[in-house]
């Protein structure tokens, strides 16, 4: 009977430790953030609009995907084009 006692006072032990339940770690994990960038909301609004500041964000603030999206998923031209954002905007277009 003691045997079955401990043993549950082990497991019961065991399962807070691993909830983390008994330390209170779950309110201590919130010290992080998480920021997600919409990047497609972005492009949305150049194609539709043909706005000057989306492009100006596009090309500045997110230029690593902007030119994979140009150069290797849509296969388009280069970044370096000078007609590249109209092709951008024509390719888009298409797609929906």
């Amino acid at each position: 009977m003691k045997l079955r006692i401990s043993l549950l006072t082990i497991l019961i032990g065991m399962l807070f430790a691993s909830c983390g339940l008994s330390t209170g770690k779950v309110a201590e994990q919130k010290g992080e953030e998480i920021s997600v960038l919409r990047y497609d909301k972005l492009l949305s609004e150049y194609v539709r609009s043909n706005s000057f500041s989306a492009m100006q964000k596009l090309t500045m603030d997110y230029r690593q995907p902007t030119k994979i999206l140009i150069e290797d998923v849509l296969s388009i031209g280069t970044v370096k084009d000078d007609t590249i954002f109209q092709r951008l905007q024509n390719s888009i277009r298409t797609l929906r």
